[in-house]
């Protein structure tokens, strides 16, 4: 009788190892971007101005804009158009607008899946350990399309409390369930809305003023990110196809000295 034992598994295929560090060759369009701010800022008009875009929309913010979209009316509908996406070459970056909005049909989802009313109706955190997995399941979907991926969403108002005091915190309006999620996938977290800036005057002194701009760094009071380090803090936007090109340019600035700092890496090597 043949002896029996565990089946041998196929070798392994040949892994090379990169000698030098990788350079960013990409636009910022080929992100994953979180853009939040109050309604009618601007953020889907800044969107829709990205070279390939297409629009995934829970309202009808783009019917004033001349872009590719499909609404979304529920979570199966979205996961549906993941699939149809992926391989469409036209498209380059996907807008979600907005995924606070999304992110409730995903509860929906589950709650009508699991006969619950709320996720807070199950004992111990189940119903939204649910779904957290469910929307965790789906965010992946779409950042893993290959193409570029913007979620924009609305603000709201956090209480947090420090050592000395308690102080509000702006940031996107999303359950910490579905925020957690997305904020680990995107490669920036930016605040989009009216902000205290020192800007030139003609006479060309310093003045502060009150613009509109990108937040893309944390403050006390503001939640954002950037996960390259290399933005400004805040970025002064114009209006219009202008306020694109001015996050490019920002984009590009960034790119300039991550390539300065990887040339210096390899020079001290």
């Amino acid at each position: 009788m043949p002896r029996r034992g565990r089946r041998r598994s196929k070798p392994l295929p040949a892994f090379k190892l990169e000698k030098h560090p990788s350079k960013p060759e990409f636009t910022v369009g080929d992100t994953v971007m979180l853009l939040y701010g109050p309604p009618k800022i601007g953020k889907t008009e800044l969107a829709s101005y990205f070279p390939g875009v297409y629009f995934l929309t829970t309202e009808p913010g783009v019917k004033f804009r001349r872009v590719r979209s499909s609404p979304l009316h529920t979570w199966e509908r979205f996961l549906a158009a993941c699939d149809a996406i992926r391989d469409d070459d036209s498209i380059r970056t996907v807008v979600i607008d907005r995924v606070d909005t999304l992110f409730k049909y995903a509860m929906a989802y589950v709650c009508e899946r699991d006969d619950v009313d709320h996720p807070s109706d199950e004992s111990h955190g189940k119903g939204w350990h649910r779904t957290g997995i469910e929307w965790a399941e789906g965010i992946d979907k779409v950042v893993n399309l290959q193409k570029g991926v913007i979620f924009i969403a609305h603000e709201a108002e956090r209480r947090y409390a420090t050592s000395a005091v308690e102080l509000t915190k702006k940031g996107p309006n999303i359950p910490k369930t579905g925020y957690d999620v997305l904020n680990g996938v995107c490669d920036w977290l930016f605040y989009y809305g009216m902000l205290w800036m020192k800007v030139k005057t003609k006479s060309g002194k310093m003045k502060g003023k009150i613009v509109r701009a990108l937040q893309c760094r944390p403050t006390e009071d503001i939640d954002a990110g950037d996960r390259t380090g290399y933005f400004s803090p805040t970025v002064r936007m114009p209006y219009g196809r202008a306020a694109y090109e001015k996050l490019v340019q920002a984009f590009d600035e960034a790119l300039e000295q991550i390539d300065k700092k990887i040339a210096a890496d390899q020079g001290a090597d």
